[in-house]
């Protein structure tokens, strides 16, 4: 449990991370799932049978998977059938998906703080279309981590909304009518931002490195160099910002082309026939994980 892994530490890190202290854990059956995500070898059978495991995560799971335009022309039935259908990849980015809404639950449908939700599915998508145009990304991760990166690069964001949902719609919504920097608001509130939040639950949770380091670090400005999935997710805030998806507005606001010039140059040129796409394919998938 995160207060277990936060009595560990110093009485000076107690004191910076109080306003975690009171965030429930995240579900057993998701912390396993997400164990899977870092296990090379596993069967699909034990994919469908953590599923099933929990009936109200499987029926919610079912009914996101019927909902999201697949072209699948039948309704899915059970997991087994949605494993069969999708793909053990698709499947699990979305049982990432549906139990990543679930935890965030009725506190998420204040106006404001859906906003965190949208821009957390839009960077997903995006992540997940950016690694389909650079296949090193995809070489060097499994299939669906890009897009659960994007989902999970705002999980402090999330954590500190579920711990305190009143306090952190009021200084979002400070933020947002104020153009302030979101990062400042949330350090003055709760003594820490959402990025060292983040960090502290993926570490808490047992998410994978990789995770904890998109969620520390996804706000830092675009590096030169190697193009690591940290790059990645980067350019997916910036262009899931610049379409609208932003949780508050910009200072120094960047277009989809300015983020776009921030790819390689192979995978730039993969990217361009995709932006007509890429709005329709992020609202579908909102419609299907809509709160």
């Amino acid at each position: 449990m995160l207060n277990a892994h936060l009595a560990d530490r110093g009485t000076k890190s107690q004191e910076s991370y109080w306003a975690l202290k009171g965030l429930p854990p995240f579900p057993a059956v998701v912390t396993r799932l997400l164990g899977l995500l870092a296990t090379e070898d596993y069967e699909m059978h034990q994919l469908v049978d953590l599923i099933r495991a929990d009936p109200m995560f499987a029926s919610e799971l079912l009914l996101a998977t019927n909902s999201a335009k697949y072209g699948l022309g039948k309704e899915v039935t059970s997991i087994r059938h949605a494993a069969a259908l999708l793909g053990r990849e698709t499947l699990r980015s979305f049982a990432v998906a549906v139990s990543l809404r679930m935890y965030i639950g009725r506190v998420a449908r204040q106006d404001h703080l859906t906003k965190i939700w949208r821009h957390s599915l839009a960077t997903a998508v995006i992540c997940d279309l950016l690694a389909e145009c650079h296949p090193e990304i995809r070489k060097s991760s499994r299939d669906d981590t890009p897009y659960v990166a994007g989902l999970l690069h705002d999980i402090g964001c999330l954590g500190l909304m579920v711990a305190h949902p009143k306090e952190y719609a009021e200084a979002l919504g400070d933020a947002i009518a104020h153009s302030k920097d979101l990062r400042e608001v949330e350090q003055a509130a709760f003594q820490l931002d959402h990025c060292a939040a983040g960090h502290r639950i993926a570490c808490a949770w047992k998410f994978s490195p990789a995770i904890a380091e998109v969620a520390l670090k996804h706000h830092q400005p675009p590096a030169e160099g190697n193009f690591t999935l940290l790059e990645l997710v980067k350019i997916g805030v910036l262009m899931a910002d610049a379409l609208s998806y932003g949780v508050v507005p910009a200072q120094q606001p960047v277009t989809l082309a300015e983020a776009a010039a921030l790819l390689p140059a192979a995978a730039r040129v993969r990217f361009q026939p995709q932006i007509e796409v890429l709005p329709e394919r992020i609202a579908e998938r909102i419609r299907s994980f809509e709160l």
